[in-house]
């Protein structure tokens, strides 16, 4: 869907993947975020585009992932230093910091026990948060509001051995913008 046209309509492609890539402008992103909230079968095309490219990735990382183990230990030792703040702000175009929510727990692909505590690091201080866990289809298995960054389902919700799930936080900041993660996806052992 573009500019213009009319709300009710599905996502297009290109904007699944750039949604994916983080490469959307804000008020986009936003708009892609509000449809997907509506929208099953968008959550659909885009969990399935993200198993997708996880596919592709892990199945060449035989061939490059010792490199990049080696270039990432490389830039770590060289780059990093002890003042060195765990995490940079992202500047914009006009040098602004550009506001972000980090997911930290789980990790992307990681393989967890059914029982998960989702943790991200603080968009924003007076930030509210909700968080959103899917299904491999699409489906909201749960979704809670909060100000703290870190949950746990209640004992309510039951994820299956074995299943991939996805999760993301938007964030709501005090002065009405809002922020995303982007999605992670992980298995239950």
């Amino acid at each position: 869907m573009t500019g213009g046209a009319q709300p009710n309509l599905h996502l297009e492609t290109g904007e699944v993947a750039s949604y994916l890539d983080r490469a959307l402008a804000p008020d986009e992103q936003a708009r892609v975020e509000s449809h997907l909230a509506d929208c099953a079968d968008c959550r659909r095309e885009l969990i399935e585009v993200s198993r997708l490219r996880h596919a592709r990735f892990r199945s060449r990382w035989w061939v490059i992932g010792p490199a990049l183990a080696a270039a990432a230990a490389a830039l770590l030792f060289v780059i990093r230093s002890p003042d060195t703040p765990a995490t940079e702000p992202v500047l914009r175009d006009g040098g602004e910091p550009a506001l972000t929510v980090g997911l930290v727990a789980p990790g992307d692909s990681a393989v967890i026990p059914p029982s998960p505590t989702f943790t991200w690091r603080s968009a924003a201080p007076r930030a509210s948060y909700r968080l959103t866990l899917s299904d491999e289809r699409g489906d909201v298995v749960w979704s809670t509001t909060s100000v703290d960054t870190t949950q746990r389902p209640p004992n309510r919700v039951s994820l299956r051995t074995g299943r991939a799930y996805f999760w993301y936080v938007d964030a709501l900041l005090p002065d009405g913008r809002s922020v995303t993660s982007g999605v992670r996806r992980f298995t239950v052992r």
